[in-house]
């Protein structure tokens, strides 16, 4: 099962839905919601969680793991508003699904198409932060949740970015792919406005540098084809890191459905990591400019994620 932290997610017909828990406006650890509801009244969230899990049924599109279970933890209010606290509540209640008797809610995965900025020295990790949203990752992980995040949509480092900053989680960039095939030259799919060549890295995307390095993939993220809404069509055409972290968390999925993937969230980080660049070593035409052969400037756009792996 996923967990969508975002704005909710909508009880459409091509998601399987299977329950969720809000903590919109929480301001302490008694995470106390606005609202009991964990549907998106925003319509972000419903998008993630298409790209990762839209049923395979012939209809619609169908999501990176298709048919998983959703769990939807709202973070989000209707205008795409969150609190730090919010997403720490959200974090602490999927590790404690692994750990309360009942398997049949486990979340095994952790989709965070959501961040901020948040000062803390990049050397630190689950061994010496301090920082309260850090050390959640790090509960999650250790008990084996594996945590995709979105590196954000402001052309810079994300090396203050929260979470994407944090070396636990698997951070996703994001390139354009208009067509699903090497070589580049096919025009944008959709309307978005002022983004960058087939092939090439996403000029809105954050990217990492050398000290992220070890927990940053790439993924698609301009006109991703995904719901919005309540509607039961593929309505939309979502672009940004938002769009590239769920299919980097569809793939861990996949790979620990498979049992391909090791029992702990930060060794599925360095197994991702590390099978898309041995995969890309010997296919350096699956890559897209700003990858690890053709960097740009020194960013770290990181190895496409080969979804075909797992």
């Amino acid at each position: 099962m996923v967990g969508v932290v975002d704005t909710g997610v909508s009880p459409i017909a091509d998601l399987n839905l299977v329950g969720g828990r809000a903590f919109v406006g929480a301001l302490d650890a008694g995470c106390g919601s606005n609202t009991s509801s964990y549907y998106d009244d925003n319509g972000h969230g419903t998008a993630v969680a298409g790209i990762i899990g839209a049923k395979d049924d012939g209809y619609g599109i169908a999501g990176v793991s298709p048919g998983v279970g959703i769990f939807s933890l709202r973070i989000g209010d209707a205008n795409g508003a969150a609190t730090y606290q919010a997403m720490v509540c959200a974090i602490d209640y999927a590790a404690a699904t692994l750990s309360d008797g009942d398997p049949n809610n486990n979340i095994g995965v952790l989709n965070i198409s959501f961040g901020g900025e948040v000062y803390e020295e990049s050397w630190r990790d689950c061994t010496n932060t301090g920082n309260s949203l850090h050390i959640a990752i790090c509960r999650a992980t250790d008990k084996g949740i594996a945590v995709a995040a979105a590196a954000m949509n402001s052309s810079q480092v994300y090396g203050n970015g929260y979470p994407a900053s944090f070396p636990s989680v698997i951070t996703a960039t994001a390139f354009n792919d208009y067509n699903g095939l090497s070589g580049g030259g096919a025009s944008p799919n959709c309307t978005a406005s002022g983004v960058s060549g087939d092939d090439q890295y996403a000029n809105y995307s954050n990217w990492g540098d050398s000290a992220e390095q070890a927990h940053t993939v790439a993924a698609p993220g301009t006109c991703v084809q995904t719901y919005w809404g309540n509607s039961n069509t593929p309505n939309s055409y979502f672009t940004g890191t938002s769009a590239a972290a769920p299919i980097v968390a569809g793939a861990a999925m996949n790979c620990k459905a498979w049992s391909l993937c090791p029992a702990s969230g930060k060794a599925v980080v360095t197994k991702l990591v590390n099978d898309s660049q041995n995969y890309l070593n010997g296919n350096r035409g699956y890559g897209f400019y700003g990858d690890p052969f053709n960097l740009v400037n020194s960013r770290i756009y990181g190895p496409p994620v080969n979804l075909g792996l797992y």
